[in-house]
């Protein structure tokens, strides 16, 4: 087998590892807490401007 075959053979295969370890942390069950909270943050903040005078 030729070197630069090999070494394309190796770097794919530690990516698809990579990207298997990025997937398992991010989908983990100790972290969806988190991310759930941070998904929905984003969906109630309120960013409309107030009129003057206006109170909450």
């Amino acid at each position: 087998m030729d070197p630069v075959t090999a070494f394309r053979i190796g770097a794919t295969l530690v990516m698809f590892v990579i990207f298997g370890v990025i997937v398992w942390w991010a989908y983990g069950g100790s972290r969806s807490h988190r991310f759930e909270r941070a998904a929905h943050s984003v969906v109630g903040d309120d960013d409309t401007p107030r009129a003057e005078g206006e109170t909450r």
